[in-house]
């Protein structure tokens, strides 16, 4: 069936209905009701449920496409400052030149935080995992007590 059909055109159309039914805050049933005096056909609460998800996915789907190119935007602007900067950072000033040494540092310092700005886009930087060995209640006990507290259990141990 082609994207022109009748079919799939009246389809868009009640979908679109139903999510602007929905934004203004009608109930599912609201809207079934609506859209079946609206289109002098019934439209069961069902159909509206099944279009209303079909609306939330392709948004969904719209977004991640949209935060895809701001991302890749974003990266080709961190590649360009990186390439700005690399060249001083990797340079190594002359013995004795304590202004190129401080120019040299403030260049290493740039680049790094933009390779840390470029980890942090790419979720490179997974958070660090640590293991709790006690009870919940101990832990509770141990996050509401002064620090050095120990929990009920004697213990306060985290790796």
């Amino acid at each position: 069936m082609s994207s022109t059909s009748p079919r799939r055109i009246r389809a868009a159309e009640l979908r679109r209905d139903a999510l602007e039914l929905r934004r203004a805050g009608a109930s599912i049933r609201e809207i079934a009701a609506t859209l079946s005096q609206r289109y002098g056909r019934r439209v069961a609460p069902s159909t509206v449920h099944k279009h209303l998800k079909a609306a939330r996915e392709e948004l969904q789907r719209q977004n991640a496409d949209l935060a895809a190119f701001y991302v890749d935007e974003e990266l080709d602007r961190l590649d360009r400052l990186l390439r700005a900067v690399w060249p001083r950072a990797v340079q190594t000033p002359p013995p004795g030149d304590h202004r190129a040494a401080y120019d040299h540092l403030r260049y290493v310092d740039r680049a790094v935080r933009i390779l840390e700005s470029r980890r942090r886009l790419l979720g490179l930087d997974a958070p660090e995992k640590i293991e709790y060995k006690g009870t919940l209640d101990g832990l509770l006990g141990a996050l509401l007590a002064e620090p050095g507290a120990q929990d009920v259990n004697g213990t306060d141990e985290l790796e």
